[in-house]
């Protein structure tokens, strides 16, 4: 499963890619979290709602999203070489 922070008519959402596109998920789960670390951090509430969600037809195709940083401020960042 591909998880994605995207920018779609001016509004930065959540959203599982697929072959098609993006399923929007901001939209289909009314009380998703507004952002990729607090879905992280309440993944076990939301499993099974954006699991349930795989087969979805997109809601967007690809070319009509701007892809965002997955996690807009990490608190570290680690290099390891």
């Amino acid at each position: 499963m591909k998880l994605a922070t995207f920018c779609a008519d001016g509004a930065t959402a959540l959203g599982r890619v697929n072959e098609e596109g993006v399923v929007d998920l901001t939209r289909r789960i009314t009380d998703l979290p507004g952002d990729m670390s607090a879905l992280i951090e309440q993944w076990p509430t939301f499993a099974e709602r954006v699991a349930a969600l795989c087969d979805a037809p997109a809601d967007h195709p690809l070319a009509a999203v701007q892809l965002l940083a997955p996690i807009a401020r990490p608190g570290k960042v680690l290099g390891i070489g």
